[in-house]
């Protein structure tokens, strides 16, 4: 636990010592035109200790923090956190994010995240060749769009292509969706019944749950005194 809390301080302190700013993130057109989603991207990624220490939760659940070295890719990583950690820890991180907005690429960037610039999709395949012993995706969203949220079939074909053809023979995979924590009787409609049919497929896949809305492979050592904290 305190080498992750050193590994964390180092990190929020290397990025304020940067000085980002907004204009550096992006075009002066998105800062005057999307006013609402700046100021939440700005509270979300740039307040830094908010994200890193979030981070720092889901890399101590995965024994990241303990384990030795890994290749891992992180999808939609956003302004690429998590990997920062991962690669201050030693591992080899890669960050998936979409191009637009761009403010996530170039965050990643000036983290020194390696970053693939990519829209996921169900039956879309990843643009990489190399493979990797861990893959990542936290806060999911990915599955949605404005009206319909991936069918089993969608999901099936994503996850063939996630063991087929990025993961290692036995790598491990970790979800984890936006509902975290809350109980299914709580969640919204028509939310509630997307996350219900999610859960069945996690786990006719063989993905451990954790609880509602974290999924893990069975083979991946946890440890379960980060769940609580777990992209709160």
């Amino acid at each position: 636990m305190q080498k992750l809390d050193e590994v964390v301080a180092r990190c929020v302190a290397s990025a304020y010592a940067m000085n980002i700013s907004l204009e550096q993130l992006a075009p002066p057109e998105f800062l005057s035109a999307e006013r609402t989603a700046v100021k939440g991207f700005k509270h979300k990624y740039m307040k830094f200790e908010i994200p890193f220490q979030r981070k720092a939760a889901e890399v101590g659940l995965l024994s990241l923090d303990t384990s030795e070295p890994l290749n891992v890719l992180d999808l939609g990583a956003g302004g690429g956190h998590f990997c920062r950690i991962l690669n201050e820890l030693g591992h080899s991180a890669t960050a998936l994010t979409q191009a637009q907005p761009p403010m996530f690429v170039k965050l990643c960037d000036l983290l020194g995240v390696d970053v693939i610039a990519a829209k996921l999709g169900a039956k879309s395949p990843i643009p990489i060749t190399k493979r990797y012993q861990l893959v990542t995706a936290s806060r999911i969203t990915f599955n949605r769009t404005a009206n319909r949220v991936w069918s089993k079939a969608e999901w099936t074909a994503f996850l063939d292509h996630l063991e087929q053809d990025i993961l290692v023979p036995g790598g491990g995979l970790f979800l984890s969706f936006n509902i975290i924590g809350k109980q299914i009787d709580e969640a919204e409609e028509p939310s509630a019944t997307a996350h219900r049919e999610i859960d069945v497929i996690m786990k006719e896949r063989g993905l451990r749950a954790l609880t509602f809305g974290i999924y893990v492979s069975k083979n991946w050592p946890i440890d379960l005194s980060y769940l609580p904290r777990v992209d709160r």
